[in-house]
């Protein structure tokens, strides 16, 4: 589990150019006991009942109860099982990642959620950098997937046609509006899956698409793993935007420079 942990991490950094150190991540040093009223904010409660695309495959999914977790600024949400450990408060995340984050980043990690069980973890991030213009623009969320992706190419595979075969881009649409791109990375050296959203979402709540959500979610692709793949892919696709500044105009870019605007 040390391994996956800190291989997710390593991809993830990797991802939006930030490095990551050897050392492994002690699932204890999470310390997500702790503070939990601080660090764990759930909201409401859903079950989901049969999923009909999945009757064929005799996968159980019935009164599967999830709780919706919020980041520490509300500008998003997740539906989890109550029984995973979520991370919410900022100044803790940057504790846990401390010795793999570069502090002149424009990208925040905003969410951290595991199942201490399986070792199954999404992590999620938000990446500033078109706030800082002076008239923030909408993102061109395929030339910056393309980016990311050619990154990843470069790092995980050995060949451009590995590369192809083992990482699957889809165009995604979800039911808030935010719209951009899952990226499936089916690794080669360990029994690791990781599906990887990369959003905009042009409302207002969602800063007018000048800001990107940027998440992953981990996962042994180990044969008879299926009830577990459906639970997280049940999990990256409830992910919606909740709040913004309210003085932000999407029709007045100059509204949306981060340095003009704080949360409540």
């Amino acid at each position: 589990m040390k391994f996956k942990l800190c291989f997710t991490v390593l991809l993830i950094f990797i991802l939006f150019a930030i490095s990551c150190v050897t050392q492994k991540l002690e699932l204890n040093s999470l310390e997500l006991n702790d503070n939990k009223d601080e660090n764990i904010v759930p909201k409401t409660e859903s079950t989901l009942q049969d999923l009909s695309e999945n009757k064929d495959r005799n996968i159980d999914t019935k009164n599967l109860t999830l709780t919706t977790y919020t980041d520490e600024s509300e500008s998003f949400s997740f539906d989890m099982p109550p029984e995973w450990k979520v991370v919410t408060a900022i100044d803790q995340l940057f504790e846990i990642f401390k010795d793999s984050l570069d502090m002149q980043s424009t990208i925040v990690p905003v969410l951290f959620g595991i199942d201490e069980s399986s070792g199954d973890n999404i992590f999620a991030t938000l990446e500033f950098s078109e706030l800082y213009q002076d008239e923030p623009q909408l993102i061109d969320i395929i030339e910056y997937t393309s980016i990311e992706i050619e990154k990843l190419k470069k790092v995980l595979f050995e060949s451009e046609s590995d590369a192809n075969q083992n990482i699957i881009q889809t165009e995604v649409e979800l039911d808030d509006g935010s719209y951009g791109f899952r990226i499936e990375i089916h690794h080669t050296e360990v029994p690791l899956l990781q599906i990887m959203y990369v959003l905009i979402n042009p409302t207002k709540t969602g800063w007018c698409g000048s800001l990107a959500f940027l998440y992953t979610g981990s996962i042994s692709n180990e044969n008879g793993n299926e009830n577990n793949l459906i639970q997280i892919d049940k999990i990256l696709n409830s992910f919606k935007v909740q709040k913004a500044p309210e003085n932000i105009n999407c029709n007045n870019r100059e509204t949306l420079n981060i340095l003009n605007n704080t949360y409540d």
